[in-house]
């Protein structure tokens, strides 16, 4: 592993990995965007939540692929959801399946509601009900790209991974967003729920040893040296 000597403070060399480099970048970027220095992070005037180096990804995969319906859990006020509508329009092909519980002041902004590929649903992405009515809105698909970016604990994510990975043909992505919480690097106490409970890492670590459907793709996941998603990135089998 390469190591770096940097001097500070009057010659005073310190060692650092550059593993260790890319954590701290890591921590101080997610740290910058979740105390919301700055102006908002808008795409097409909505708020976004994401690392754009995945995002950078999300869009080669997808013009890759060209997916029939993009499932999105977890939407907040809509800003993926608009990029990833976007992103298909542009494929010219393809619709996104977005569910959020909505128990928030804000939801999808009304231009991600008034957008022609998407598909809005309220709810848990978890409880029967809603799941039943996302695998019948989507029934017609032979494939997919799937992001779950809703609720951070392990039991909700790796509830998630089983109710939605059976959709998934060969070569399909599906992306477990926040598995850097929980010391992958960001320190636990920053996501006490996930700390307590686990998170989506311990999601994904707990379906791989129940299942072998998927591989984790960590080339792309390291595309830009640091991802929102580690082991995250898993290919469907």
């Amino acid at each position: 592993m390469n190591r770096f000597q940097l001097n500070q403070n009057r010659g005073l060399q310190v060692n650092i990995s550059q593993d260790e480099i890319i954590n701290v970048f890591h921590s101080i970027f997610y740290a910058s965007e979740n105390d919301h220095c700055g102006p908002p992070k808008l795409y097409n005037g909505v708020p976004i939540h994401k690392n754009p180096g995945d995002m950078f990804n999300y869009q080669q995969i997808l013009f890759t692929q060209k997916p029939d319906y993009i499932i999105e859990c977890g939407a907040f006020q809509g800003g993926s959801t608009m990029f990833f509508a976007d992103t298909l329009s542009l494929i010219g092909k393809g619709k996104i399946v977005s569910v959020d519980i909505c128990e928030r002041d804000e939801r999808w902004y009304p231009q991600v509601e008034e957008h022609d590929r998407t598909i809005l649903i309220p709810g848990s992405s978890v409880a029967p009900d809603i799941v039943s009515k996302v695998k019948d809105v989507v029934k017609d698909g032979k494939s997919f790209f799937i992001i779950l970016d809703s609720l951070h604990t392990q039991a909700h994510v790796l509830a998630e991974i089983e109710s939605y990975a059976p959709l998934m043909a060969t070569g399909n992505y599906m992306i477990v967003e926040d598995s850097n919480l929980n010391g992958h690097p960001l320190p636990p106490e920053w996501h006490k729920q996930t700390m307590e409970e686990g998170g989506p890492f311990e999601a994904v670590v707990e379906y791989m040893s129940k299942y072998n459907d998927f591989n984790i793709d960590t080339d792309m996941e390291n595309r830009f040296l640091f991802s929102y998603a580690p082991s995250g990135y898993l290919v469907k089998k």
